[in-house]
């Protein structure tokens, strides 16, 4: 009762802040859907004369191109296995963490569901803690059809704790585009490496272009490159681990990380960055050709124009001289991923149909399926993704983020009370106000244990 009782508290207590992984998706594609191919067997195989009930529960529900993809995948299911019936249970947008947190509240987790992260902004470390989502892990090092599908950055975000509890579904990266125009009639050469990055800058700056044409608002695309120069200067890990309190903030490493973040980015800003939200920064800049550089989540390439995308370049972030860092690493991240329900997984006629519906949406098939039909970006690796039908600019994207080993999100690691603190001291940090030594203190104070 008492440990009841905790996690309802716990659970209650999470302020979800899902910047990062965007709730919203865009219009489904158009042309034929193709029909998901069936994964392996498990290792025992299904029994086809027992009656078996499945709790299924999803936001991908009403306008969302997800919506046919889902009821598609199910329905073909349900025709390969008669004797099983698969009950969908609906919870639109952020209504679903409502949901999953209340079943596991009342300890009827659902068989199979798709869900966020497990980050402290979304309460599931907690369920999975308190036992009530399986863990995954034996049986991902065991059954060969994940061999090789996804990289070690996807199947870290699934883990927790040393234990693999959920299998990958959608992802995001942090995408970085330059405008081939706009650099070429300001006659600057678009930049590789960190100093072409800092010379190219100053020198669209002094031809009156526009450098970065973002927002610095709250959870932004400042924040963005923020991620990027710290996780490169200082690496990825050692940043989490000052977040999580484990190392001081405030040392010459992180003074220095913050003097490279104010020498490419401030100064460089719409002079509304700080005042405008992501989405009217792509509308009011990148769509209308004024700004050279632009850094988002991928899924901001749905909200580009076409005739922009067009001219618009996939760029990778530099190395930076002497940083922790010696590849060209990519900020990425899973958005959903798929968990079963421990009580469901440990019951002996559901687990075979739990591993083969989980195949056919993990599949390279279904992926192929999520992305030029569903538009949306997946962590499946060795994908033959149409560009015809996904967009040349998300093709180009995807594969640089994939060919590189990934940097997490780092917010991901702030509790919501530290995300609260953060994002209007690096809003006030990006728009001009406050020095790099008093940046970092202010850091340190709110990640110090």
């Amino acid at each position: 009762m008492k440990r009841t009782l905790a996690l309802l508290t716990s659970l209650l207590m999470v302020f979800v802040m899902a910047a990062g992984c965007s709730t919203s998706e865009p219009a489904a594609g158009s042309g034929n859907e193709m029909k998901p191919k069936e994964g392996a067997p498990s290792a025992t195989g299904p029994d086809k004369n027992k009656k078996v009930t499945l709790r299924f529960a999803t936001n991908w529900v009403g306008t969302s191109p997800m919506t046919k993809i889902v009821k598609d995948t199910l329905d073909q299911f349900k025709k390969d296995y008669p004797n099983v019936t698969i009950e969908v249970e609906e919870s639109p947008g952020n209504d679903h963490i409502t949901k999953i947190k209340l079943d596991a509240v009342s300890d009827r987790v659902p068989d199979f569901f798709n869900y966020w992260r497990l980050d402290p902004g979304f309460g599931l470390d907690e369920v999975a803690r308190a036992g009530k989502v399986a863990d995954l892990s034996e049986w991902v090092k065991s059954d060969p059809f994940f061999k090789d599908l996804f990289d070690e950055s996807a199947w870290k975000t699934a883990s927790l704790d040393g234990k693999t509890y959920g299998i990958p579904g959608t992802m995001f990266y942090t995408a970085i585009y330059a405008n081939k125009e706009v650099f070429d009639k300001a006659g600057v050469p678009i930049p590789a490496t960190w100093d072409e990055w800092l010379s190219a800058v100053k020198s669209l700056k002094a031809k009156g272009v526009l450098p970065f044409g973002i927002s610095v608002k709250g959870d932004s695309q400042g924040v963005r490159a923020f991620d990027y120069v710290f996780s490169n200067y200082l690496g990825n890990d050692k940043v989490r681990d000052m977040i999580l309190g484990k190392e001081p903030f405030n040392t010459p490493e992180t003074l220095k990380a913050a003097q490279m973040v104010k020498e490419l980015l401030i100064g460089n800003l719409p002079e509304d960055a700080i005042a405008i939200a992501n989405e009217v920064a792509v509308s009011k800049y990148l769509n209308t050709g004024k700004a050279a550089l632009f850094i988002d989540n991928s899924s901001a390439i749905n909200s580009i124009k076409p005739e922009i995308q067009e001219k618009l370049v996939a760029l990778k972030f530099p190395l930076i001289p002497g940083g922790a860092q010696k590849t060209q690493n990519f900020e990425k991240d899973l958005t959903q991923l798929f968990y079963m329900g421990s009580k469901a997984w440990n019951d002996k006629d559901k687990r075979p149909y739990l591993e083969e519906l989980l195949k056919r949406f993990a599949s390279r098939e279904q992926a192929k399926i999520y992305a030029e039909v569903g538009q949306q970006t997946v962590p499946q690796l060795g994908m033959n993704i149409d560009p015809a039908k996904y967009g040349r600019l998300a093709t180009d994207g995807l594969k640089n983020a994939q060919s590189a080993p990934g940097n997490k999100w780092l917010p991901s690691y702030m509790s919501p009370d530290q995300r609260a603190k953060f994002e209007p001291l690096i809003s006030a940090y990006l728009g001009g106000e406050g020095t790099p030594e008093q940046f970092v203190q202010e850091m340190d104070k709110i990640f110090k244990k």
